[in-house]
């Protein structure tokens, strides 16, 4: 009896035994536990962080000029351009009309211009036209005090008002200096103008081999300006 009640007790032990070896886990693979620890980090295994993307991410509800998470100054946005004499979209009046008015100045103001800012610029385009060659007006070296230029203004190589510095070019379709308005004698009746105004990085643009052409000069407006708003209204031939 002693015998057999020995061979029961062993034959139940090693039952017991066996089930608990079944149950154990088995041991994580280092393949596992990577990723076990990126799903605790909430990242990708093996994905660098990238910490600019965090940053905008984080910062992208900052409103201009707001400073972001890293101390950095948020993008200021584009600058908003308006006039007295159309809203965008309108109508162009007559009266800065080259052709059928008096070729007055289109007045503006602005707001918006970032830090940084040392001078502004005007670009005035037949966008109808399309190219190159389609300058109605470029205002350049205007002193970044100056927030709006007044309707009518002198048509020099240097004009005041603005002063300060302020130089203009000759329009792409004649030697006359300063705005030439709007005269839609090719192709349709009817064109789209922008006045394209630029906060720019220097007080003094670098000079232009032609400092009355106004490619060469916008060439240069393009190379150092870090914020532009834009207005634009219609013209149709009387």
């Amino acid at each position: 009896m002693r015998v057999r009640s020995f061979f029961v007790f062993t034959a139940a032990w090693l039952v017991v035994a066996a089930c608990d070896s079944s149950d154990a886990a088995p041991p994580a693979s280092s393949t596992d536990a990577g990723a076990s620890a990126d799903a605790a980090n909430g990242s990708d295994a093996g994905a660098p962080i990238d910490g600019g993307a965090q940053r905008d991410d984080a910062g992208g509800d900052a409103g201009p000029g707001d400073a972001g998470p890293d101390g950095a100054i948020a993008d200021a946005g584009p600058i908003t351009v308006t006039s007295t004499a159309f809203v965008e979209g309108g109508t162009i009046p007559i009266v800065h009309s080259v052709c059928d008015g008096d070729n007055a100045s289109i007045p503006l103001a602005w707001t918006g211009a970032p830090p940084g800012t040392m001078s502004f610029a005007v670009v005035m385009r037949d966008l109808t036209l399309g190219g190159s060659a389609n300058y109605h007006w470029v205002l350049y070296d205007v002193p970044s005090s100056v927030t709006s230029l007044a309707q009518d203004l002198p048509k020099d190589l240097a004009p005041n008002p603005p002063g300060g510095g302020a130089k203009q070019t000759r329009w792409s379709f004649g030697s006359d200096t300063g705005f030439q308005g709007m005269c839609p004698i090719a192709g349709p009746s009817t064109h789209v103008y922008e006045l394209a105004v630029y906060a720019v990085d220097v007080a003094t643009l670098p000079a232009a081999a032609d400092p009355a052409d106004p490619a060469q000069v916008d060439a240069n407006i393009q190379a150092h300006q870090i914020a532009v708003g834009r207005l634009r209204g219609s013209y149709t031939k009387q």
